[in-house]
């Protein structure tokens, strides 16, 4: 073997072992944090801005090469720190992940992502026993440290950004709450968060 194989051998062998994350990896997280949570509505009372919430996140992605992953991502924020009115609400979307890896190291990554999904709300009302309801379309943009511990278990830190389109209010029946004119009752949420958990990697 000629001394130009066998220095592209060596530097393809350190290429490799230097990714945390390469092909055909299955990457699961669960976590958690806080952060500020927006709905934006003409009608007062159901209205409110960056007001503290908890989230929940629970993603699993599947690595196509060492840069690129593509998966689901479950994503639940909400407040009891509601106006005058309101008891809690709550947002829960089902996204679906393309995540980017700009740079990685053998115990290390840092990921861009972008999701975009189904997004559900349930918002109690003290004037009302069944809780309202709404769907819409929401996306969500971030990025996250990764640190793995070993073969498998590691952590994340991440920063998110999420919201909405406009939803329609509904009651729990299904049927579309109406403003004095008699216009179908829309808002949209935002949050920005602050994240950390367990990183699972197979």
């Amino acid at each position: 073997m000629s001394r130009y194989h066998l220095l592209l051998a060596i530097l393809s062998a350190q290429h490799c072992t230097a990714q945390v994350i390469g092909p055909k990896q299955l990457v699961t997280s669960l976590g958690g944090g806080v952060g500020v949570l927006r709905i934006s509505r003409f009608t007062p009372g159901l209205s409110f801005g960056s007001e503290a919430a908890g989230s929940a996140t629970f993603r699993f992605a599947y690595a196509v090469n060492g840069k690129l992953s593509f998966g689901a991502h479950y994503d639940r924020v909400g407040t009891d720190r509601t106006p005058e009115g309101m008891d809690r609400v709550r947002f829960t979307a089902y996204l679906l992940e393309c995540a980017y890896r700009p740079w990685q190291s053998e115990r290390s990554a840092v990921e861009l992502y972008a999701a975009l999904g189904p997004s559900l709300m349930s918002m109690r009302v003290r004037d009302r026993d069944l809780p309202l309801e709404g769907r819409s379309t929401a996306a969500a943009l971030g990025a996250r440290y990764l640190r793995f511990f070993g073969s498998t278990l590691g952590a994340f830190v991440a920063v998110d950004h999420a919201g909405s389109v406009n939803m329609t209010v509904t009651d729990y029946d299904g049927n579309a709450l109406e403003d004095a004119e008699g216009r179908p009752i829309q808002l949209n949420w935002s949050s920005q968060r602050v994240n950390a958990g367990l990183v699972l990697r197979f």
